[in-house]
């Protein structure tokens, strides 16, 4: 898998952690929460897919219905959309998580008034958007923990850049290195199998890293996160039929299907790796060069899904979570949650999805919750 970094904006306030050069970018006339007077006991993480939050500058890379004047987007509804994304973002949980994974963002711009002004006092001091070039939305982090490097990675395929960016950022929390990947792999536009071996290459990028970190890096709690267009259990909806980005553990040896041009190897053009997904943290880890990732989805719950299509609920947006969220390090996994309250659910019990002729709905997926304690 080849993977490049991408141009990626980091916007920091006041202080970064000793010894780490990173490009700043200044925030003048923000206002912040004071510091916390004692260390947190615990660390909450939201990943939200807000549903393309466009602001209202024509740069030349909107999708259509979102052209300042000639697409009917404005100012106007620019700040309405704005307003229900924070009002999503600082009610759950309450006061607004601690880290916040964002999909389907602009830009900078968009991500610095959201930060400044609609979440003023937040205490988010701490951002990064990718900058991938000639990209509608971009993915997207806000914080209240230092963040201490970011990188954005290309995708590819067949040697062609495909999909967006995963933008990697790298944390200072409880004491300890955390690392999350927020992701939006390909959609199924265009068809699933179709577009399988794109996701497949963004999966491939996430195993390559993984698996060449190295041994002072194998003890960082390491997350992957976001909107990934693949649901947890897609190889079985298709019958094993061909290989899915997301694979079952119980599958790592077996036949796997071919149907996309995939099997156990190549099939995307460069590594064609998947990544094995399981509700046991014991099977977390690498496996005969396969790597495995923990799912709160697989691990019980009674939730139907994150995100619904024609009246189908299904587990697209993801927290997978490497074996060090389990390890009584630092920081260990506690509990998962997926925000369904009436708030965010239209007539029919599915995701409000917005939609800026009515001027009302929020986002056509539902945030995912995460809570993790501290050990010291």
């Amino acid at each position: 898998m080849i993977i490049e970094k991408r141009r990626c904006r980091q916007i920091f306030g006041i202080s970064l952690a000793v010894g780490v050069l990173l490009s700043m970018y200044s925030c003048s006339g923000c206002s912040f929460l004071p510091e916390r007077s004692a260390e947190p006991e615990n660390c909450t993480i939201l990943t939200y897919n807000v549903q393309n939050l466009f602001d209202d500058v024509n740069d030349g890379t909107e999708y259509d219905e979102f052209i300042p004047a000639t697409g009917g987007w404005n100012s106007g509804l620019f700040h309405l959309k704005l307003q229900r994304v924070s009002e999503v973002l600082t009610r759950f949980p309450g006061g607004g998580a601690d880290i916040i994974l964002l999909q389907e963002v602009e830009n900078e711009n968009v991500l610095e008034m959201l930060r400044t002004h609609y979440l003023k006092g937040g205490g988010y001091r701490y951002s990064a958007v990718s900058d991938a070039p000639d990209t509608a939305v971009q993915t997207a982090v806000l914080s209240r923990f230092p963040i201490t490097q970011v990188k954005a990675h290309t995708v590819t395929l067949n040697g062609q850049a495909v999909g967006r960016p995963i933008l990697e950022c790298s944390f200072e929390a409880g004491g300890r290195k955390l690392v999350l990947f927020c992701c939006h792999w390909k959609s199924k536009s265009g068809g699933a199998e179709n577009t399988e071996p794109d996701r497949i290459a963004a999966a491939g990028v996430l195993a390559d890293i993984l698996q060449t970190k190295s041994a002072d890096e194998a003890s960082v709690p390491v997350l992957v996160a976001g909107d990934l267009n693949e649901c947890i259990d897609e190889w079985e909806l298709h019958s094993g039929t061909y290989r899915t980005a997301l694979m079952p553990a119980s599958r790592i040896g077996a036949d796997v299907g071919e149907g996309n041009g995939g099997g156990n190897t190549g099939g995307s053009g460069e590594s064609g790796k998947s990544l094995f997904v399981s509700g046991e943290f014991d099977d977390a880890g690498i496996h005969d060069g396969h790597t495995v990732l923990f799912s709160p989805w697989l691990a019980g719950g009674n939730y139907q899904g994150s995100y619904a299509y024609r009246g189908t609920w299904e587990k697209i947006d993801h927290f997978l979570l490497n074996g060090c969220f389990k390890d009584s390090m630092g920081i260990e996994y506690d509990s998962f949650r997926v925000i369904d309250d009436t708030l965010l659910l239209d007539d029919e019990g599915y995701p409000a999805r917005w939609i800026p002729d009515l001027e009302r709905g929020y986002s056509d997926h539902l945030p995912l919750m995460l809570s993790c304690t501290f050990l010291y």
